[in-house]
């Protein structure tokens, strides 16, 4: 990628957001009375343009030069302002089917663009459910109509944008819909067929782009979770880059758009990666060849934790496969292999205060290497922003001394510990660095500390 991309920044892939529908064959011929039927009727079904992907859609923008756009760089509300909308939206208790009606009612609780442009988001997310069902069948057309969206209260994507510029132009905004690429369940990589459809609306003349489907819930084990996601509205356009393609290039809101080359080469990375502030620092593609041991590096807040999962054909590998360091705001990652192959790198983050680690970043790794693994780390290592500058193998050299050196922040002291014999050596230190040399046998090794306050001693690494 180039290098005019390094500064610009970047959940569990269990939760899957689906726009379309399964890939299959177009049927060619439709047959051509079905065509005159509905060739003049803007209000019913229209035909998908794609094979694998339902669209109907109402007015979709292909048309549109540079020069008409001016792309909003800051929302003009507060999260409180936008939380209060928000439940508004939800208290309102709607039943009829009149795009009309419930625009009517929804400009009752709001003045301005921006609040009308949020509460018809957060009223589409809450009550309208993804299809599941349309989503299995082999179905090529089917009325995604606002009106029939209000109606059956369910949709795929087409409708869910139909609906949201229905509503928008109802409540006097400038609103279009964008249909492209989106990384979503049945996007495969390589495949640059138009696949969703989402929108962009005009506040106090700047265009902002949002999704209501992927903000109104996930998909897990074929069956759809409402869970209402603000994270899709506003979206700023360098972080939806990495997971939507406008066929119109402009739709990407840039200064300098992005290719499809470039989209299908992004690494899949969550709305957490850009949520707690995260940036790349080496890796920004998806596939990593790795030929020889190779640092990923990351930029991430001071008090940000990062953990990592290998896997190799969905087998979880055991966490010495891979290692975290961190020195200050820049995260290390290692990673060992087993055997040859293909592996994949999932990597997560958190506040110390929240640990919930969510997903934030997945690799696909190419291993042409085979190497050893690294110490086993434990929790404390990182709370406390361990780094380990040696021994980096799993396996110790048997009966020999061997010199260790690490960084473990608020530790008073640190021990080497032999399991077999519970002999204990004391690392010298200097600062917020531990220096020393311990006898290896053919036990186990462990690394302990010590904390203020603390008179016991905590695990921080194991060696074999």
């Amino acid at each position: 990628m180039s290098s005019r991309r390094s500064k610009k920044p970047i959940s569990l892939q269990k939760k899957k957001r689906y726009c379309s529908e399964k890939n299959s064959i177009f049927r060619l011929i439709l047959g051509f009375g079905i065509i005159m039927a509905f060739l003049f009727r803007e209000d019913l079904l229209s035909l998908s343009p794609k094979p694998d992907f339902l669209f109907n859609l109402s007015q979709p923008n292909t048309k549109l030069n540079s020069s008409e756009i001016k792309i909003g760089k800051t929302y003009p509300l507060t999260s409180q302002e936008l939380n209060n909308i928000d439940q508004k939206s939800f208290a309102l208790n709607y039943q009829g089917n009149s795009v009309q009606e419930l625009a009517n009612i929804l400009s009752s609780l709001v003045t301005t663009e921006a609040e009308k442009a949020r509460i018809i988001y957060a009223w589409i997310t809450d009550n309208i459910a993804y299809d599941v069902e349309m989503l299995e069948k082999d179905i090529y057309w089917t009325d995604v109509t606002a009106k029939t969206v209000l109606k059956k209260r369910q949709t795929v994507c087409s409708g869910y944008s139909n609906l949201y510029q229905a509503l928008a132009k109802a409540m006097g905004l400038d609103v279009v819909i964008i249909e492209g690429t989106a990384t979503g369940a049945s996007y495969v990589v390589g495949d640059s067929n138009i696949n969703h459809a989402w929108n962009a609306v005009k506040i106090d003349d700047q265009w902002y782009l949002l999704d209501t489907t992927w903000g109104a819930g996930t998909v897990q084990q074929n069956q759809f979770r409402q869970q209402f996601n603000p994270y899709y509205f506003a979206t700023p356009p360098e972080q939806l880059i990495f997971s939507h393609f406008p066929a119109n290039v402009n739709w990407q809101l840039l200064e300098q758009p992005y290719t499809m080359e470039d989209f299908q080469e992004f690494p899949t990375v969550s709305p957490d990666f850009f949520k707690k502030q995260i940036n790349f620092m080496s890796h920004e593609t998806k596939v990593i060849m790795m030929e020889t041991p190779t640092k990923i590096l990351l930029s991430v807040p001071q008090d940000m934790i990062v953990t990592t999962r290998l896997k190799k054909n969905q087998q979880v590998l055991p966490d010495y496969y891979s290692l975290v360091q961190k020195q200050e705001e820049t995260v290390t990652i290692k990673t060992a292999f087993p055997q040859l192959g293909k592996y994949k790198l999932e990597v997560f983050a958190d506040s110390p205060q929240s640990q919930n680690y969510p997903h934030i970043l997945t690799y696909n790794i190419k291993a042409n290497y085979t190497s050893s693994p690294f110490p086993k780390t434990y929790p404390i290592f990182q709370d406390n922003t361990g780094y380990l500058y040696t021994p980096l193998n799993y396996q110790l050299p048997k009966n020999q001394r061997v010199n260790f050196k690490l960084k473990i922040q608020n530790a008073t002291d640190i021990q080497i510990i032999n399991t077999a014999t519970n002999q204990w050596t004391q690392l010298t230190r200097f600062d917020q660095l531990f220096i020393g040399t311990a006898k290896v046998g053919n036990s186990p090794m462990k690394v302990v500390a010590q904390f203020p306050g603390d008179r016991r001693y905590w695990t921080l690494l194991e060696y074999n």
